[in-house]
């Protein structure tokens, strides 16, 4: 199990890290229940296997319960199919502390999710710590049934963000490090453990220039250093731009707000700082909707930062703008803007390639 200890934390993910650790140090004392969210890779299955790892220490008394969310499905399935729906209830609500893994799994499994209903609501109402983690904010989940939308709502909502420069650096840091005391035996010279590691020349070099999330940096380490011991050459910048020649080309580069924004107008044509007015026609709100949804998408910003950017926009007018346009997305929508008709995932992309180019 990963322990909270080693989780590396930074602004992106900050928040989250102290509302996991303040279920670990004092359980159904703060946020109950507690959702965490964001991308694969940014550290939401180690918070919560963290947090069972820190329970079952510091509180052996209590039950903690640690599943995923596919698992509680497959038990579901067969409890129902040999009638054992009451020993599969008390085995998972007779917990202290239910920790569940990917609730979006639920997605689009109503009898499922109406089971975790009922599991959800007997835990609360008994007064048990449930902690859960979604791949989105529990609001853009068009899949989740109005009830339990409604549950999740009410609870302490964390997001974590793709690590940011220093974050990134850390976790380099923490990777390399770790690779070093895994690689020998405490015969090993230090000369030899010196070998095995990567300057932090490099590894600023790398958080400079590598977007990705925490798997992404991780393999680019295993890389780097098996590309030093095939060649048999020390591990420089210079090396480094030659193993990871590929990762570091396609690397995303940093996009501002500002970035979006002025693709956006520049695209569908619109005088520059039309998204920042208080306008809000349809051939203005709706472009509006396409840059908070790509701001969400490819910069670290926050609903706070960016419905701040776009004319001031409440924090929830942001979630709801990105909510419109995914359910674009999944009804293929066509959309007439910038003086011609388009698909609102062709118009997206057209956006994004110059965005990113």
């Amino acid at each position: 199990w990963k322990h909270l200890h080693d989780f590396v934390v930074g602004p992106c993910n900050r928040v989250a890290f102290a509302a996991a650790q303040s279920v670990t140090d004092e359980p159904t004392q703060g946020p109950n229940p507690l959702i965490l969210h964001g991308p694969v890779g940014t550290g939401k299955t180690h918070l919560l296997e963290g947090i069972y790892a820190g329970l079952r220490r510091q509180h052996p008394q209590l039950k903690v319960l640690y599943i995923h969310a596919e698992d509680f499905t497959n038990r579901f399935v067969q409890a129902v199919r040999f009638g054992k729906q009451n020993a599969f209830r008390r085995s998972i609500r007779s917990c202290d502390v239910l920790l569940l893994d990917d609730l979006h799994f639920l997605a689009r499994k109503k009898a499922t999710q109406e089971e975790f209903l009922h599991t959800f609501d007997a835990c609360l109402s008994d007064g048990k710590q449930v902690v859960l983690t979604c791949d989105c904010h529990p609001r853009l989940n068009d899949e989740f049934s109005p009830e339990l939308m409604d549950r999740l709502l009410g609870g302490a909502i964390w997001g974590l963000l793709p690590p940011d420069r220093e974050t990134r650096l850390a976790l380099l840091r923490r990777k390399a490090s770790g690779s070093v005391r895994r690689s020998g035996t405490s015969t090993e010279t230090s000369a030899n453990a010196a070998a095995a590691g990567i300057p932090d020349l490099v590894l600023e070099f790398l958080a400079d220039r590598l977007r990705g999330n925490v798997r992404e940096l991780e393999g680019a380490l295993h890389s780097l250093r098996h590309y030093g011991q095939v060649t048999h050459r020390p591990i420089d910048i210079d090396l480094a731009r030659e193993a990871l020649g590929d990762l570091l080309r396609h690397a995303v580069r940093v996009v501002r707000l500002a970035d979006v924004d002025a693709v956006v107008c520049r695209v569908l044509r619109l005088p520059t700082g039309a998204l920042q007015s208080k306008q809000r026609s349809w051939s203005v709100s709706h472009p509006r909707m396409l840059a908070i949804y790509l701001a969400r998408k490819h910069t670290a910003a926050s609903y706070a930062e960016i419905s701040a950017h776009f004319a001031g926009r409440s924090h929830s007018t942001a979630v709801a703008a990105e909510k419109k346009v995914r359910h674009w997305l999944q009804t293929d929508e066509k959309i007439a803007m910038g003086g011609r008709d388009w698909s609102v995932r062709d118009l997206l992309e057209r956006i994004e390639r110059e965005l990113l180019h």
